[in-house]
């Protein structure tokens, strides 16, 4: 019965691709993001400060015109910049 409350979600609005530049930081930074690493993790293991890490993450918001994490992910997926294997 919930899942009929929620509204529908207009599938152009998630398969448009569009030419997205990344760093080089930035795309390590989105994989561990999708990895579920949190900000201080990132930061510990590419040997950068949390706040370092906190910039690059609100950059790859603004070029990828995510609101939020899983917003992220979504764009991050739905324009081939991240890839989702499944297991077989």
């Amino acid at each position: 019965q919930y899942l009929k409350k929620l509204p529908s979600i207009p599938m152009h609005t998630i398969v448009t691709k569009e030419f997205i530049n990344l760093s080089k930081r930035e795309s390590e930074i989105l994989i561990l993001i999708s990895q579920e690493y949190t900000i201080e993790e990132i930061g510990k293991k590419l040997f950068i400060s949390s706040k370092t890490v906190e910039t690059h993450r609100k950059k790859l918001m603004t070029k990828l015109k995510a609101k939020n994490a899983a917003g992220l992910m979504v764009k991050a997926i739905s324009n081939g910049l991240l890839q989702i294997d499944y297991p077989k």
